[in-house]
């Protein structure tokens, strides 16, 4: 869920991150904040790109905790993204990113990079 306004963008997201019928589920979330302007002088049509800041679960990490016992741990820290928004910015449509981040725990610590695709309503 987000909200958009001249350049900017914040919005909120929760889902699951894993699932095992064994280990079970964790959900994670965070918040994210975009801009469309911040490099628009490279680019031909910048309300297609945003660049922005991600914080919150950025992945999971499969622990033992002990006496043979395994479980999915969260790993939380920020991340910056890059997104294409193919129908622009403030528009409905698809759109597809990168990010990069940095995320840890208590036993370690992780730099996740990744693909997006996703869909504004």
């Amino acid at each position: 869920m987000g909200y958009s306004w001249e350049h900017s963008s914040i919005s909120v997201s929760a889902g699951l991150m894993t699932s095992s019928r064994i280990y079970g589920e964790h959900f994670g979330g965070g918040i994210s904040y975009q801009r469309n302007d911040l490099l628009s002088q490279y680019f031909d049509n910048p309300e297609k790109h945003a660049f922005g800041l991600y914080a919150g679960t950025v992945g999971t990490r499969f622990d033992n905790f002990g006496l043979g016992g395994y479980r999915y741990e969260p790993l939380y820290g920020a991340a910056l993204t890059y997104n294409y928004f193919f129908n622009g910015f403030h528009d409905r449509g698809f759109h597809v990113g990168a990010f990069l981040g940095y995320g840890a725990n208590s036993d370690a610590n992780a730099t996740p990079a990744g693909l997006q695709l996703g869909y504004r309503f």
